[in-house]
């Protein structure tokens, strides 16, 4: 028994709804799908969507069952996330600890990703119902598949490359919703219509590795670039095209008299698109019996107004006294009707008596503080002339959206498929628009296993630097697969890696790419050995977040794959971080077919000579002038052979704003150290001071006769103050 495991992004509206959903179905071909009793009904119609009827004699055939939701639910993460702790995987030791186990599974499945346990937890408890066995069913692997066509990244790597950057609280106060922040998603976001920016979202989370359908949205892309004047004419066309399938949506799922044309005048004719969301969304002149509900809606806050001046006027000079403590209104509540709104302070006795048509409905406290409501024969008369009017016209406006859906269902596919490809369009602009901008270049996809980039760049730190020095990029099919780069910090080591992994991200989507030129073979999943917050975020020790990431580079990473590993080893002891960084880089170096491998490191020791032959050592070559003098900026470049084993530890606490003297402490450090000299100790008036009281203290002793008691209790009541004998 095998249980696998896919994580992938899909749709769940328009016209690409659902079809991850109907590929993996395809892919799998299953017997029985289950989901819970909480699954959205349209996502649990798609699950049946092909799916013939269950027949009670015919058991073979392929049903949706559906399971309780809840706490005590199977598909609940708490009771997944238990079930799978209790799981026994062939090859896992005996008598494991509960902690153990979950750091074994942890490098079978990603054990943070909640959606994916809850559902591999369920179904292992699903299994382990429904078999005839008393004992814990066990597992032969657990192993992760990946979807036909795309190319795979986690959200760790998603989260490492900074694909996508979510700003949380995008305001001063943390509201509102979160927007994109400065991420490769942000900078190549151009689309002016709500389906493109949606389409070019999907693109992103879903790149592909299908040539044909790279090469043609490249096509369109170069076509952009080298035509600004066409880009700029659509660019403009693009802006005033409406959010159609969220309109369309709209008036489906309303409950709806004059007859109109073709589809165009439809739309145009009918919906106003500037006032979609505030509820009204039918033009004027459609219906007149709505056009004059609609004018006289639009007119009762002012008629509201006059009513309350001569509610006021028949109030007595007498009671003036009190009218000023007091803010009158008429507010509309539904389901209650008209009602006058008194705030400051309850009508007093005299007045009630004076105004005897005036009855208290309740007491409440609003957006605007607390106030007494009454009921009043003005605000009865109001109720009989108007009534609930917004109801009204609401429920007239659904007839006719009811009566448009009608007249639209008959364009729906030529609507659908116009709403596709002007998404299409607007994606492909966006990308031209961007790659004209940056000066980006159209990679080359190929089918041979090699990436070669000349003066490749990083999007994204290019943006926020002075000057950016680029660089190469060489792995061939059968030499330099893997590379490790050592050399200072701040050198641009992570950052060289990062490049290479987004200018293959980038190519399978369809862009142009940041670099001079670009041969980019067909990648099936990059892998990402580098800190992150998604990464971090687990309940476990940064070092086991390591190990986690690297065992799935170890176990499903093929020759097609590119592995990014940033510092691995470092969480450790550097004997062990030496030992599992060499021995992670001679597996992948001695397979028949290495994947794409770009690590880098401080641990000079990975690089002794013959120590691993068929692993390409890269290094940086300065390019700034002497490094002891004061300098804002390295500028680095990459050269292969070689290894470079100063870190510059010291110049980058200095250019951090460490303290001169921390600096200098450590200066001394190293330089005894080099020199097989003992650290002297550090020189300041406080330890002056200790150093000269314990000098003397020891001096006290020495002078001491310890076989005198009375000079010894004198000595410690000297050195030890509150000594008593």
């Amino acid at each position: 028994l095998q249980l696998t495991t896919m994580q992938t992004y899909d749709n769940t509206s328009g016209p690409l709804a659902y079809q991850m959903l109907q590929l993996i179905k395809l892919h799998t071909n299953p017997a029985n799908i289950y989901t819970s009793s909480k699954a959205d009904a349209t996502f649990v119609a798609k699950l049946k969507e092909g799916i013939p009827e269950i027949n009670e004699d015919d058991v073979g055939n392929l049903s949706v069952r559906i399971e309780k939701a809840g706490r005590e639910g199977l598909f609940h993460p708490e009771q997944a996330k238990h079930c799978l702790e209790q799981l026994y995987v062939r090859g896992m030791p005996v008598a494991l600890k509960k902690k153990e186990r979950v750091h074994i599974l942890n490098t079978m499945i990603n054990m943070s990703a909640v959606q994916q346990v809850s559902a591999a937890g369920a179904l292992v408890a699903i299994l382990q119902r429904d078999s005839e066995e008393e004992c814990l069913i066990s597992i032969e692997a657990i192993r992760e598949e990946s979807p036909d066509g795309y190319l795979m990244l986690d959200p760790a790597t998603m989260s490492a490359l900074q694909i996508f950057q979510d700003e949380k609280h995008p305001s001063a106060m943390g509201l509102g919703k979160s927007k994109e922040g400065f991420s490769v998603f942000g900078m190549m976001n151009r689309c002016r219509t709500a389906v493109g920016k949606r389409l070019f979202r999907v693109w992103f989370l879903r790149p592909i590795v299908n040539l044909k359908v790279i090469s043609d949205r490249q096509d369109g892309v170069s076509y952009f670039v080298s035509s600004k004047d066409v880009a700029n004419f659509f660019s403009d066309l693009l802006k005033k095209i409406q959010d159609l399938p969220k309109v369309l949506l709209r008036l489906q799922s309303t409950p709806g008299c004059r007859k109109i044309g073709d589809f165009y005048s439809l739309i145009t004719e009918v919906i106003n698109f500037d006032h979609a969301d505030d509820g009204m969304v039918v033009n004027d002149g459609i219906c007149r019996e709505l056009d004059e509900m609609k004018q006289v809606y639009l007119q009762l806050p002012d008629f509201l107004t006059t009513i309350v001046d001569q509610e006021l006027k028949r109030i007595p000079r007498v009671f003036g006294r009190h009218l000023s403590k007091q803010l009158w209104s008429i507010v509309y509540m539904p389901q209650v009707g008209f009602v006058t709104r008194i705030e400051g302070q309850r009508l007093t006795a005299d007045l009630e008596d004076f105004l005897p048509d005036y009855k208290l409905a309740f007491e409440g406290v609003g957006e605007d503080g607390f106030a007494m409501y009454y009921n009043c024969e003005a605000t009865q008369q109001l109720n009989a002339r108007f009534g609930d009017m917004r109801h009204q016209i609401v429920d007239l406006e659904n007839s006719i959206c009811t009566e448009l859906v009608g007249k639209l269902e008959s364009f729906f596919p030529a609507c659908t498929r116009a709403v596709a490809a002007i998404a299409e369009l607007d994606c492909l602009m966006s990308l031209a628009e961007a790659a004209r901008q940056y000066g980006y270049c159209r990679p080359l996809l190929t089918r041979n296993n090699v990436l070669h980039i000349k003066q490749g760049r990083h999007m994204l730190a290019e943006m926020v630097t002075d000057q950016f020095i680029p660089n190469d990029t060489c792995v061939d099919r059968a030499s330099k697969r893997v590379q490790v780069i050592t050399g200072p910090n701040l050198s641009g080591k992570s950052c060289y890696m990062k490049q290479v992994a987004i200018i293959v991200f980038l190519a399978h989507i369809g862009s142009f790419v940041p670099a001079e030129e670009a041969i980019v073979g067909l990648t099936d999943r990059i892998f990402t050995r580098i800190a992150s917050v998604d990464a971090v975020a687990q309940h476990q020790s940064t070092f086991l977040v390591d190990l986690g990431q690297i065992s799935s580079m170890l176990r499903l990473a093929t020759c097609r794959s590119l592995c990014i590993i940033d510092e691995f080893g470092k969480g450790t002891l550097a004997a062990d971080g030496v030992g599992l960084l060499c021995a992670v880089l001679s597996h992948f170096a001695s397979r028949a077919e290495p994947p794409k491998v770009v690590a880098c490191t401080h641990f000079s020791e990975v690089l002794l000579p013959n120590a691993l032959s068929s692993i390409t050592t890269l290094c940086p070559l300065f390019n700034c002038g002497p490094l002891h003098k004061d300098l804002n900026t390295l500028l680095i470049k990459l050269v292969f052979a070689g290894y470079a084993a100063p870190s510059f530890g010291l110049y980058c606490a200095k250019l951090c704003g460490l303290k001169p003297e921390v600096v200098q402490r450590a200066q001394e450090c190293l330089d005894c150290q080099a020199s097989s000299k003992p650290i002297a100790p550090l020189q300041t008036p406080l330890l002056a001071k200790r150093k000269a009281a314990a000098l003397h203290k020891v001096q006290q002793l020495l002078s001491t006769d310890l076989h005198d008691s009375s000079a010894v209790a004198t000595l410690l009541k000297s050195v030890l103050p509150g000594h008593s004998e």
